[in-house]
């Protein structure tokens, strides 16, 4: 019977450990920088460079316009888009560019390094530079 909550005790101890752990991983945006990315991003228009395959059958065209958000984990920072004529509370939005967090050895993105990251699918709407006929 001691062995057992020895044991018992021995596993309770590694789980708080293992959340603890969990909960201090690094995320490759700060949680209180990423509300001011995303209302950065949400003021923007893109269009897609090349398709987009989302799983096997579904296509978001080259061309298409969408407006963007970002989310961060403990393993991962996923961009992810919706029609920019949708509201982004009504729409599903769909992963489009997603970083695992190693390939930055533990250090925090910046805005600059994601607008390049960005760039490489999307490009920003600007007003001022359209084509006049």
């Amino acid at each position: 019977m001691k062995n057992k909550n020895t044991v018992i005790a021995f596993l309770v101890l590694i789980s708080v450990f293992a959340l603890f752990f969990y909960s201090c991983a690094t995320h490759l945006v700060k949680r209180e920088e990423l509300v001011q990315l995303n209302e950065y991003y949400s003021d923007k228009t893109y269009y897609l460079k090349e398709n987009i395959y989302i799983g096997n059958d579904e296509v978001i065209k080259k061309g298409a316009s969408v407006k963007i958000w970002v989310e961060s984990t403990p393993t991962i920072l996923k961009i992810k888009c919706y029609p920019s004529d949708e509201d982004r509370e009504h729409v599903i939005g769909k992963l489009i560019i997603y970083i695992v967090n190693d390939e930055y050895k533990k250090r925090f993105i910046t805005r600059e390094e994601l607008d390049s990251i960005i760039g490489e699918k999307l490009v920003a709407y600007n007003p001022k530079k359209r084509r006049h006929r």
